[in-house]
């Protein structure tokens, strides 16, 4: 259960990309400029999506996900809606290591869209030496009501 705890605390380190309280040097979700400007708002739901999932903030992770929500966890686990949120509760909060997004992908279809990137994370290994690690994390989004939210998540390892 031990090994299950550090390796969800990894994987909430590899998917958070946006700063806050007792983090180092971590990136935005994307800059601006990196994008079409249509596929802003996109990008504004999932950094506010991290942001809220940084700071183990379930009401505000609430606000950006649909009521169907569900995510594939990195190590293959399928969490629905309660379940994630269950995991941010502010009483198991945990610090977080310095991470970059980068190789942000956007492509919309209708009321529909799905966000690809790559996120990197600084951690150190067993032996004490910091290492790098990366994720492709993928959202699907879906228009609902004039807004956009998040209905799936992905991440996957990279070797």
């Amino acid at each position: 259960m031990a090994s299950w705890t550090k390796l969800r605390a990894a994987v909430v380190a590899a998917l958070l990309v946006t700063g806050g309280a007792g983090v180092a040097a971590v990136a935005p979700v994307a800059p601006v400029a990196a994008v079409a400007p249509a596929d802003t708002a996109l990008l504004m739901v999932v950094d506010a999506f991290e942001k809220a999932r940084l700071g183990f903030d379930a009401a505000a992770i609430a606000a950006t996900i649909t009521a169907d929500y569900v995510e594939v966890s990195p190590v293959g686990e399928v969490d629905p809606r309660e379940k994630m949120l269950g995991f941010y509760a502010p009483d198991k909060r945990q610090p977080v290591p310095a991470m970059t997004t980068s190789e942000l992908s956007v492509r919309r279809r209708g009321d529909t869209a799905i966000v690809l990137s790559k996120v990197t994370y600084r951690m150190a290994g067993p032996d004490g030496a910091m290492r790098d690690r990366s994720m492709r994390v993928g959202y699907a989004l879906r228009r609902e009501g004039g807004r956009w939210l998040i209905a799936s998540a992905q991440a996957t390892p990279m070797r």
